[in-house]
């Protein structure tokens, strides 16, 4: 009789045919730390990006542009925001950009 396992190994001869399974998963008591520090990362991600969402919707419009028009104008009077129709200029994107960043970072 030949009572050979899928492995080739005669199953009668061994002495605990479990440790010649090919796809035996170890136990790794790191996962539940990985597992911790991947929700974490994500957790983090997900508020970020909620900040930014909500900064983005408050500083993305018009009006937001020309109370920083009305700031930069404080200090200096060579500097556009904002053209005559209310709409932002180059440097003005950048402005709002830095102070979004800023904000982002603080937060």
């Amino acid at each position: 009789m030949n009572n050979k396992g899928f492995n080739g190994f005669n199953i009668n001869t061994v002495d605990n045919a479990n440790n010649f399974y090919p796809y035996q998963q170890k136990p790794n008591i790191y996962n539940k730390a990985i597992y911790d520090n991947a929700i974490d990362t994500y957790t983090g991600k997900f508020k970020t990006s909620v900040y930014v969402f909500i900064l983005f919707v408050l500083f993305s419009h018009q009006v937001a542009y020309k109370i920083l028009d009305m700031i930069i104008k404080v200090f200096t009077n060579n500097i556009e925001i904002t053209n005559e129709y209310g709409e932002p200029m180059p440097l003005g994107i950048l402005i709002m950009g830095i102070i979004v960043s800023l904000i982002t970072f603080i937060l």
